[in-house]
């Protein structure tokens, strides 16, 4: 059976029947903008000092990374070109290994649309981003303080249409 399918991506592999992959006890961090996703490290390990953060630099490591890994939490900046966060989104939400997975979308983007896309494309959460670390630490401390188990609870996320 063929375990892979090509996405928009081009390369991009996404495992379609794999084994879910191991638990490991870990933030995963994707962000387009070096500077963004530093200061989003240093405000987690600041509030969280034993916090592992992963941090990936695209969508295609992104994808492989989780065919092996678990992250508590993800990450994912919605600012990546060709939509290529929106379509990482819909790879993770189609992929069942990838069910309980929360997922937080990011953007600098204000718009209301920028949010309603990012729910209807499955984040289980969203939030604007600000270059203010007091700002920030108040977002991403009530982020990583929510017990995700309890609200993702038994819902599917693999029906999303893009």
């Amino acid at each position: 059976m063929d375990q892979t399918k090509t996405s928009g991506l081009g390369n991009l592999m996404v495992l379609k029947e794999a084994a879910p992959p191991q638990k490991a006890v870990n933030t995963l961090l994707l962000a387009g903008q070096p500077n963004d996703c530093l200061l989003i490290e240093q405000v987690i390990t600041g509030c969280f000092p034993g916090k592992k953060i992963l941090q990936v630099s695209g969508s295609n490591e992104l994808m492989e990374l989780l065919s092996f890994y678990m992250p508590d939490l993800l990450f994912l900046d919605l600012n990546l070109p060709c939509r290529k966060s929106e379509i990482c989104l819909k790879a993770v939400r189609e992929n069942p290994a990838y069910d309980k997975m929360p997922v937080v979308a990011y953007s600098t983007a204000r718009r209301k649309a920028t949010h309603q896309a990012a729910y209807g494309l499955g984040a289980n959460s969203f939030f604007t981003f600000t270059k203010d670390p007091a700002d920030l630490e108040k977002i991403l401390r009530g982020l990583l303080d929510k017990d995700w188990e309890q609200s993702i609870g038994e819902r599917s996320f693999r029906k999303v249409v893009l």
